[in-house]
């Protein structure tokens, strides 16, 4: 299941080329791959025992794309990497340093997961982004994930 779900996002992520603006041929070509990319879904979906989500968006083009986009779907580990660069974006623009103490919340700290972030750092409330981050990103922590998630003003349950 790992190989598929990463084939489909290798064919979703290579539509994202370096492209200025769009013709209106490029764009209809642009639809014509999502009915494709929809089709191609839709025939994984029938095969296996599980559910299927998926969206992109092109931060080049502004093209975006999702299917079962509107479900409820765990995201599990998949958001860590795009939650990072988002981190890192706000270094890079001066809003937080990597050395700045993140405080995480009693809710975030109490999530039901076996956190080494925690046990490492004395149960600490206020830690490092550069930690966080590493820890996010090597080990796969949730904790750091559902702080940073907060900070970015996702994760609202409708």
């Amino acid at each position: 299941m790992r190989y598929l779900i990463f084939a489909v996002l290798i064919f979703a992520l290579s539509s994202c080329g370096n492209h200025q603006s769009k013709t209106e041929d490029e764009q209809t070509a642009a639809k014509t791959g999502h009915a494709d990319l929809q089709t191609a879904l839709d025939s994984i979906a029938k095969t296996v025992d599980a559910k299927i989500a998926l969206g992109y968006i092109n931060i080049e083009t502004g093209d975006t794309f999702s299917y079962n986009g509107r479900s409820h779907a765990p995201t599990q580990s998949t958001i860590k990497f795009p939650l990072a660069l988002m981190i890192m974006k706000q270094v890079d623009s001066g809003h937080i340093k990597l050395g700045d103490k993140f405080v995480l919340t009693q809710e975030e700290k109490e999530t039901r997961t076996n956190s080494t972030l925690l046990k490492d750092n004395n149960n600490a409330s206020a830690i490092p982004v550069h930690t966080l981050l590493q820890y996010m990103i090597h080990v796969s922590d949730n904790i750091s994930c559902s702080g940073f998630t907060r900070y970015v003003g996702g994760g609202k349950k409708n």
